[in-house]
């Protein structure tokens, strides 16, 4: 993965011509990620080191009355496949330098 770019979209084909897009991530860099739905901007997601469980990944989910819920995951990798990039916008990066 290039050094500007810690999170891309990979496109996989599938069956009968179908593709499948998903947002990839070098977590090693990336201290969080912010996503914004594309049918309703109240809702954001967070992605981040999770404040539950060392080592893992959490997904934060927002809306117009605030925090509404959160998922762990195994990586940041993973916590962003459950965020599809026809569905979400990703809006901002936060990563080490």
């Amino acid at each position: 993965m290039s050094r500007g770019q810690p999170i891309r979209i990979q496109t996989r084909k599938l069956l009968f011509g179908l593709k499948s897009k998903r947002y990839v991530c070098d977590g090693a860099r990336i201290t969080g990620v912010e996503l914004q739905n594309r049918l309703d901007p109240r809702k954001t997601v967070v992605v981040h080191r999770s404040t539950k469980f060392a080592g893992k990944w959490q997904s934060s989910y927002l809306d117009h009355h605030g925090a509404s819920s959160d998922t762990q995951r195994d990586s940041c990798s993973a916590a962003l496949e459950d965020l599809p990039p026809h569905e979400w916008r990703l809006r901002r990066v936060s990563k080490r330098r």
